[in-house]
């Protein structure tokens, strides 16, 4: 009969196996075959680590998507706003535009309301 405090340790032992030497699929092959009774462990563990990973991928994915979204909907509507109060946008005035942070655009969304010249819309704040 097993040890049982060694095979209640021997998941963390496959985890830490898989993460830190990297198992190519010949080695854990010859692992699976040495150890027959662990297969289901070891097939549970790739699963679910491939299954996390995968989903982890998609949810940065789509946080990341949406946020540049939001970006870029921000900076269409802004463009669009100063282009209205202002007229032509100025090339350094596009450009600065393009390369804004998010929370730029917010302040320069909030300013555009009520700024008397453009130089007013890019001011950090608002006073």
């Amino acid at each position: 009969m097993p040890d049982t405090a060694h095979w209640r340790t021997r998941p963390a032992t496959l985890e830490f196996i898989d993460i830190y030497a990297g198992l190519t699929d010949n080695e854990l092959r010859r692992y699976r075959q040495r150890h027959p009774e662990e297969g289901s462990i070891v097939t549970g563990f790739f699963q679910q680590a491939r299954e996390e990973g995968l989903e982890q991928g998609i949810e940065q994915g789509l946080e990341r998507g949406m946020r540049q979204g939001r970006a870029e909907g921000e900076r269409l509507v802004l463009e669009r706003q100063i282009r209205h109060r202002f007229g032509r946008l100025p090339p350094e005035a596009a450009e600065r535009l393009r390369r804004a942070q998010e929370t730029d655009l917010e302040t320069w969304a909030d300013n555009v309301l009520d700024a008397e010249t453009l130089d007013e819309v890019f001011r950090p704040t608002r006073a």
